[in-house]
């Protein structure tokens, strides 16, 4: 049993390493959505407005669209923390990457998903970019376990926390509206 443990501890330690060893050269530079959510942020922490003075906005107006707002106040939150713009864009998508990997383990209670995620090349190249997808697998992630738990435990904290994290994951990446509905139908069907 503690060999597993050591074992997802590694696994992580390599999610942990492949994610943000130089991540603020590999890639080389910013590209245009990473640049739009960091200086988004920046406004954001300056004045808690998006460039256009919308005030904590559920949604950032930007020049050619709307960016959704859990992603751009992770980077807020993360500029507080670090004087580096480049690493406070990129390191909340690498955090939810890893943070990922265990929530895989704890879903599954298997070491060799956790392990194909920490070497998934899809996961890593978008855990070391400032891209909003780690965050809406992560919560994706965190409402499928709760889900799990709710049907071995039927208490209603965790199908609240399966709802909550559900309706978090498409306020970090808007494409996710599509297909919750899709795995709420599942969820239903399958826990008939």
């Amino acid at each position: 049993m503690k060999l597993k443990y050591i074992i997802l501890f590694l696994i992580i330690l390599f999610s942990g390493f492949t994610r943000i060893y130089k991540i603020t050269s590999i890639p080389p530079s910013l590209y245009y959505d990473e640049i739009d959510a960091g200086y988004q942020s920046m406004v954001f922490n300056q004045n808690k407005t998006d460039y256009y003075g919308n005030k904590t906005p559920i949604h950032f107006h930007s020049f050619g669209d709307f960016r959704t707002s859990l992603h751009i106040y992770s980077i807020s939150l993360f500029e507080t923390l670090t004087n580096n713009q480049e690493l406070s864009i990129r390191l909340p998508s690498a955090v939810y990457g890893m943070i990922s990997v265990l929530i895989i383990f704890l879903i599954t209670k298997s070491l060799i998903p956790s392990f194909l995620l920490s070497i998934s090349p899809w996961a890593i190249h978008y855990s070391r970019i400032g891209f909003e997808a780690s965050g809406m697998v992560l919560c994706f992630l965190l409402a499928i376990l709760f889900w799990k738990k709710f049907t071995f435990n039927f208490k209603s904290r965790f199908l609240y926390l399966t709802v909550f994290f559900l309706c978090l994951t498409p306020y970090f990446y808007s494409t996710a509206k599509f297909f919750i509905i899709i795995f709420v139908l599942l969820f239903a069907l399958i826990w008939r």
